[in-house]
């Protein structure tokens, strides 16, 4: 009887432990924002000015959400759609068609956590995610201002969709795409990624991770 307590206590200790555990690992570091137009009033004194602002939506569908209101704005998508400011474009595959440093601002809503982490294509290693990262700091002009909108870890929608393959968390773009406060470059360098932003802020709404950078 006493070693089947013994036991049992041990069992439950560890039972009990695990969760707390888990709770302190996965409080979130950043507050909640009602909506993603609240962030975005937020950072508008970052923001390019002018009279000819573009915009770029990745994975747009059959609208472009222009949230900085551009007069120029386009879009990218998987699919064909009949839009002559809608392109079709597979970019887990292939770069952003468009040359460097176009637009002003570039959106992603709902769209990261479709893009592959790890890809071996033509027997080549690749790295989707980090080679688009990079894209989209390439055609952002200087300052140019990258706003996304992406279900997050510990949240369970990041996980819901079967193709959701990249589980993205607080901590992704500060530290792999952005420099420290010291100017340690990216943590994303070491897998070639050449590009640098500034993360002017990140916050929750609801299960979505909502973050406004800025290339440098």
């Amino acid at each position: 009887m006493k070693l089947k307590f013994s036991t049992t206590l041990q069992v439950l200790r560890a039972e009990f432990s695990r969760p707390w555990r888990y709770r302190l690992s996965q409080r979130r570091k950043y507050s909640n924002i009602r909506s993603v137009e609240q962030l975005v009033e937020r950072c508008q004194d970052y923001y390019p000015t002018g009279d000819n602002l573009s915009s770029l939506d990745l994975g747009c569908g059959k609208s472009i959400n222009n949230i900085f209101l551009t007069g120029d704005a386009w879009g990218l998508d998987i699919q064909e759609i009949e839009d002559s400011q809608i392109i079709c474009a597979d970019l887990f595959l292939n770069p952003i068609p468009f040359e460097g440093s176009r637009f002003d601002f570039l959106t992603a809503f709902d769209f990261l956590e479709h893009v592959p982490r790890v890809l071996v294509d033509a027997g080549k290693t690749r790295f989707p995610f980090v080679e688009l990262m990079g894209e989209i700091h390439r055609v952002l002009r200087p300052g140019g201002i990258f706003l996304h909108r992406t279900p997050a870890y510990p949240a369970k929608e990041a996980f819901l969709d079967p193709t959701h393959v990249n589980l993205l968390t607080e901590d992704t773009f500060p530290m792999y795409f952005c420099s420290n406060a010291l100017g340690k470059r990216p943590m994303a360098s070491i897998y070639g990624y050449d590009g640098n932003f500034e993360l002017i802020e990140q916050r929750w709404c609801g299960c979505w991770l909502v973050g406004v950078m800025r290339k440098i």
